[in-house]
C-alpha cells in the first residue's frame, strides 16, 4: 500500500499528539480497510487451501480405512476359509479316529475269533491224537497176539497184514495212497485181490452166505464181485471190479469204490454172523474187533472215494487201515478156532 504523504496539519496535530485530521482519518481508515480486505483474501484463500488439505488428507484417511476395511475383511474371509477348512480337517480326523477305532475292535474281534479258531483246532488236535493214541495201542496189541499165533496160524503167513505204517499192506501190497504220492492202482487192484481170496476163503471155511453178494470171481488183480438183483437199484452194475489201472476216470474210480464198499459190507454181515452164531462161542472164542463198523463207517468214517478230492483219499486210507485192523483180529480169532479143535 503506497504512502501518503501527512499533510502540515497532521504534522501538526501529530506534534502535538493530537489525532488525524478529518481526511488524513479518512485515507487512513482506507488504507487500513484495504489492508483488512487484503488479510481477508489472504484468510479466505488461506481457508480454501486449508479445505483442500483437509479434504485431501480426508480423501486420503477415507480411502486408507476403505483399504483397511477390505484387507480387514479380505483377512476376515481368508481367516473364515482356514478356520472352515481347519473344521473340516477336525471333522475328517474324527471320522479317521471312528473309522480307526472301528477297525482296532474289529481287528480284537477278529483275533478273539482266531484264538478260538485256534483252541478249537488244538482240542480237536488233542482228541484226534487221542484216538490215534488208542488206535495205535489197539493195532500194536493185535500185531502182539498175531505174533503170538503167528506159529500156528497159516494163514498169517500166507496173508501178511501190515496196519502199523500210514498205508495198510497185505503181502506187501498198499491198500490206500501214500502222502503225495501218486495212486498206484496196480498194487491197489492186487492188495484188493489178497484180501478178496482171503475173505471168501474165511466165509467159506465157517460156512457163510452171502447176503447182497451172488458170487465173487477170484482171478488175482482182477476179481469181480456179483450183486443180487434185490439189491442192484442203488448200484449202476451188476458186475462190480475190484480192480482199476493207472489210467482210470473219475467214473471208474467210484465204481471200483462201490465194489471195495459191498466187499467190506460183506464183511461186516459176516463178522456178525460170527459174533451172534454158536461156532466160536462153543468153543468160547471172542471176536473182538478194534474198531466199530456200522453201515458204510468203520470207526464213524465212511469207507467212500465219493468225497471231496482234498480229503477223500486220507480218510479212505485211514479207513482201509481200521478195515484190515478188523480183518486180522478175525484171522486172530480164526487162530484160536483152529487151535480148539
Amino acid at each position: 500500500m503506497e504512502e501518503q504523504e501527512e499533510c502540515i496539519d497532521c504534522k501538526i496535530i501529530i506534534a502535538k499528539k493530537e489525532l488525524y485530521c478529518e481526511k488524513c482519518l479518512q485515507q487512513q481508515m482506507k488504507k487500513e480497510e484495504e489492508e483488512v480486505k487484503q488479510l481477508e483474501n489472504e484468510i479466505n484463500e488461506l481457508q480454501i487451501q486449508l479445505k483442500q488439505v483437509r479434504d485431501e488428507m480426508y480423501k486420503m484417511e477415507s480411502n486408507s480405512i476403505e483399504k483397511k476395511n477390505d484387507k480387514i475383511e479380505l483377512d476376515k474371509k481368508n481367516l473364515d476359509k482356514e478356520i472352515q477348512q481347519l473344521e473340516q480337517d477336525e471333522q475328517k480326523q474324527k471320522m479317521e479316529l471312528i473309522k480307526l477305532k472301528n477297525s482296532i475292535l474289529e481287528q480284537e474281534h477278529n483275533e478273539d475269533n482266531l484264538w478260538e479258531h485256534i483252541n478249537k483246532f488244538t482240542r480237536k488236535l488233542y482228541s484226534l491224537f487221542e484216538s490215534n493214541q488208542i488206535a495205535d495201542n489197539k493195532l500194536s496189541q493185535l500185531n502182539n497176539e498175531l505174533d503170538r499165533l503167528s506159529k500156528l496160524d497159516v494163514l498169517n503167513d500166507l496173508f501178511k497184514i501190515s496196519v502199523q505204517d500210514e498205508v495198510a499192506t497185505i503181502n506187501g501190497l498198499q491198500i490206500g495212497k501214500k502222502g503225495e504220492q501218486p495212486v498206484d492202482w496196480d498194487d491197489i487192484s492186487a492188495g484188493v485181490g489178497h484180501l478178496t481170496l482171503l475173505l471168501v476163503y474165511l466165509m467159506k471155511k465157517f460156512m457163510y452166505t452171502y447176503q447182497k453178494i451172488e458170487s465173487i470171481e477170484l482171478n488175482g488183480s482182477f476179481s469181480k464181485i456179483k450183486i443180487k438183483d434185490e439189491y442192484q437199484n442203488t448200484l449202476c452194475t451188476k458186475t462190480l471190479n475190484l480192480y482199476l489201472n493207472n489210467k482210470t476216470s473219475q467214473k471208474d474210480e467210484e465204481e471200483f469204490s462201490d465194489a471195495f464198499l459191498q466187499l467190506y459190507l460183506e464183511f461186516q454181515q459176516f463178522c456178525k454172523y460170527l459174533q451172534d452164531g454158536d461156532i466160536l462161542k462153543k468153543r468160547k472164542i471172542n471176536l473182538n474187533l478194534p474198531f466199530n463198523m456200522s453201515g458204510m463207517s468203520v470207526d464213524n468214517k465212511i469207507l467212500s472215494l465219493k468225497q471231496p478230492a482234498a480229503q477223500k483219499w486220507q480218510e479212505w486210507t485211514n479207513s482201509v487201515k481200521k478195515f484190515l485192523a478188523n480183518v486180522k483180529a478175525l484171522i486172530v480169532a480164526n487162530a484160536q478156532f483152529d487151535l480148539s479143535l
